[in-house]
């Protein structure tokens, strides 16, 4: 006992807090368990939207996405299962449906519109943000629809075509019609970066590789894709990406493939630009302009 009291004793005189008696215990924090993704639905702006497996065989559903007219851009909302669809005029909507294709009831209307196109879909906030071309802004919204307001406004945008969220950096990237790519926090402040996204002539979309960090900008006018990095540099890559006409490009974070909405068919292509040969064509989808991914 006498020398315990002797170590305790040391231990304080020279502050060693391994000495102490009482322990933390320390909780990893968990690693977030990888989504994978098993099937894709695709926007045909002549007829609707059809669900394909990521092969692109198709997949009966229920419901049949009705009501929709001019339909362009796609997304998934993963807290709430519903996929959302924006219209171009006259509808100028943007509309709400379960993973079969059953119309959903929402309180908001997404006000604002005009000529709606790429959506981009934040976890952090869970807010939906929507290229509006017409009236040139991009505005966010919550999963009912109802408008969000922002400490930021997205300065610089003129005619947005579509919207990409950077899971690393937490930043959004808007592809503009002018052959412009801008970066701006989820407030819509603009975020400076030493790059321009230079060479592309019509960004038509854009879409995040979390794999690589890289993001793929269909270019609408030059009928391909280009390569950048997270700055804004130009990436060098083997392939071509031969294209006509592309439009909302998403890249698929469970096969690590880009699926290239064209003026017809959808094409599928690796990370460096080569198409790929899958089972399935996306056959009845003769103008695809938008694609989304589900589990």
């Amino acid at each position: 006992m006498r020398s315990l009291l002797a170590l305790f004793a040391l231990c304080g005189a020279l502050g060693i807090e391994a000495c102490s008696t009482s322990s933390t215990t320390t909780t990893p924090t968990p690693t977030p368990t990888p989504v994978t993704f098993t099937m894709s639905y695709v926007v045909d702006r002549d007829t609707s939207v059809k669900a394909f497996d990521l092969n692109g065989n198709p997949i009966a559903l229920t419901g049949s996405f009705s009501g929709l007219a001019n339909e362009y851009g796609i997304a998934y909302d993963p807290q709430n299962g519903f996929l959302y669809v924006s219209e171009e005029p006259p509808g100028n909507a943007v509309k709400a449906f379960d993973k079969q294709g059953n119309a959903q009831t929402l309180t908001g209307a997404f006000a604002g519109l005009s000529q709606g196109g790429g959506i981009a879909y934040v976890p952090t906030n869970n807010y939906l943000y929507i290229a509006s071309r017409d009236n040139n802004s991009v505005i966010a919204y919550d999963a009912n629809g109802n408008t969000k307001t922002l400490s930021g406004t997205f300065p610089g945008v003129t005619e947005p075509m579509d919207i990409a969220y950077d899971s690393v950096t937490g930043n959004l990237y808007v592809a503009m019609d002018t052959g412009a790519v801008k970066a701006y926090d989820i407030n819509g402040n603009a975020v400076t970066l030493p790059g321009t996204f230079a060479g592309v002539t019509c960004a038509e979309g854009i879409t995040f590789d979390p794999v690589n960090n890289f993001f793929y900008v269909g270019d609408g006018c030059g009928d391909t894709v280009k390569v950048f990095d997270q700055q804004g540099n130009v990436q060098t890559v083997s392939g071509a990406w031969t294209s006509e006409s592309v439009r909302l490009l998403r890249f698929n974070t469970t096969n690590s493939l880009v699926y290239v909405p064209a003026l017809n068919p959808l094409l599928v292509f690796d990370q460096n630009g080569n198409v790929q040969t899958l089972s399935g064509t996306f056959s009845g989808v003769p103008s695809p302009s938008g694609v989304a991914f589900t589990p």
